[in-house]
């Protein structure tokens, strides 16, 4: 039995050693169909077995998006950007999705980054899982956001950097480089800077309130300013009566006292002859 086995492996290893030319190529092109299937399920992530249904996205503008790029549901990857057609409205994106996963109409759509350096793919959020749901060849024509590009916060900054005094910039730099003490002093005047912002932050719904509180009253006080006028003359007429009084009184101190017959002030009023 054990030769019968012995013989036979012996036998087996001379074959394959007659023919190893073949049983390599056999092997390499077993080895070259593993790779591609890695490289297509796990690296690609194309799912041969299972179906799609495709959704078309309109977009201002692209945002960085390319094809063959991630889309997904809340964070998780659900398909893939298949193509990017350019329109006079702006940018269609076809996002091919796999049928197991249900989106609600209802769902916002934002193109987002995983990266400041980039890497945008389309991210569903929705706001619940109740129906109705995209179906094939569902367009979402509204509501689709897009990422401020590099470019345009690029352009955003020189306009910003440009109002900017080089001038007033020298100047800070001269007074700050004085003494040894100046960055020391930027350094609190920063801090007391974030102090001020976090102790407002911390007061912040009072001070909505008393902002809220004072519009009724400045409100009612521009409703009643008709009653404020009429009561500010009635106290103005007085007070020119008391200086008149006054005035006279000034002139008589040679000669005989000249009569008046209401002394007023600002604040109360009484009647004494004089």
């Amino acid at each position: 039995m054990i030769n019968a086995i012995a013989n036979g492996l012996v036998g087996s290893v001379r074959a394959a050693h007659r023919k190893k030319m073949l049983l390599s190529g056999i092997a390499l092109a077993a080895v070259l169909l593993i790779a591609i299937g890695y490289l297509t399920v796990g690296a690609l992530r194309v799912s041969p077995f299972s179906g799609t249904y495709r959704v078309k996205v309109q977009l201002p503008e692209s945002g960085g998006l390319l094809p063959h790029q991630d889309v997904a549901l809340r964070g998780v990857k659900i398909g893939t950007v298949q193509s990017l057609d350019i329109t006079q409205q702006g940018v269609d994106a076809v996002a091919e999705i796999q049928s197991k996963y249900k989106i609600p109409v209802s769902a916002k759509v934002r193109v987002t980054g995983l990266s400041p350096a980039g890497e945008q793919y389309i991210n569903f959020e929705g706001v619940s899982d109740q129906g109705p749901f995209l179906k094939d060849g569902a367009v979402i024509s509204q509501g689709a956001q897009v990422p401020v590009t590099l470019a345009k916060l690029l352009a955003d900054a020189d306009g910003l950097l440009a109002q900017v005094d080089p001038k007033k910039l020298e100047l800070i730099k001269k007074e700050l480089s004085l003494s040894k003490e100046g960055p020391r002093k930027l350094t609190e005047i920063i801090d007391g800077g974030t102090f001020l912002l976090n102790t407002l932050d911390s007061v912040l719904p009072e001070t909505t309130s008393i902002l809220r509180s004072s519009r009724v009253v400045l409100t009612l006080a521009s409703d009643k300013n008709s009653g404020i006028q009429a009561t500010a003359n009635e106290l103005a007429a007085p007070c020119a009566v008391s200086t008149r009084c006054r005035t006279a009184t000034a002139h008589s101190s040679t000669g005989p006292p000249t009569p008046c017959t209401r002394w007023t002030t600002c604040s109360r009023t009484t009647r004494t002859p004089w």
